[in-house]
């Protein structure tokens, strides 16, 4: 392991890191933590954004270029 993500979809925080998704380039991943969506540069492991998002969503994809990220969920 390299990079242990802060929290876990068992933390008693409920802070919880759910849908890991790696960009095209490989060079940024995005997951879910709590009502946000947090992108990792990964060649860093630094947080480069989070992006609040207030519902629960369920998947996230990178645009082919890396450049967008797509979210759906349910409200």
């Amino acid at each position: 392991m390299i990079k242990e993500i802060e929290g876990c979809c068992y933390s008693k925080l409920n802070n919880s890191v759910v849908n890991v998704s790696f960009s095209p380039d490989s060079t940024l991943t995005a997951y879910r933590w709590n009502e946000s969506v947090r992108v990792m540069n990964l060649d860093t492991l630094e947080v480069v954004r989070e992006i609040p998002n207030g519902h629960d969503w369920v998947t996230c994809a990178f645009s082919p270029d890396s450049k967008m990220i797509a979210v759906g969920g349910a409200f």
